[in-house]
């Protein structure tokens, strides 16, 4: 249930990203299953143990970094035609990070002890 909350809205939110910042007045199918794709990079890490207010929380989160970053990157001229670093590499750091805070058992919000999340960020 987690990974498909967390694909969902990631992909809501980056189809409404794109669109408010597109200058066309249509949505853009492929940002929207590049949002798919973020969801379920952002999620794969702790989907087994987190509530599912945070699956809603990372995935949406997941989904703006893609944005941010893949608009940074073509902002400085690096090359990549299918996003892949923004896809995997931004959101699966992201999956990594988002573990130490959201997890039920160990992370910060639950615990305030921040050593898993520490780790993570080893």
């Amino acid at each position: 249930m987690n990974t498909v909350l967390a694909c969902s809205i990631s992909g809501i939110f980056n189809c409404f990203i794109s669109f408010r910042k597109s200058q066309t007045e249509v949505f853009d199918l492929i940002a929207g299953m590049n949002g798919l794709i973020c969801g379920y990079v952002s999620i794969c890490s702790c989907c087994h143990n987190v509530q599912s207010w945070a699956a809603l929380i990372i995935g949406a989160l997941g989904s703006m970094l893609f944005e941010f970053f893949r608009r940074t990157m073509r902002k400085f001229d690096i090359d990549d035609p299918m996003d892949s670093i923004s896809t995997h590499g931004i959101c699966g750091f992201w999956s990594v990070i988002a573990l130490g805070i959201f997890d039920n058992d160990e992370g910060i919000l639950f615990t305030g002890n921040g050593q898993v999340l520490g780790i993570q960020l080893i």
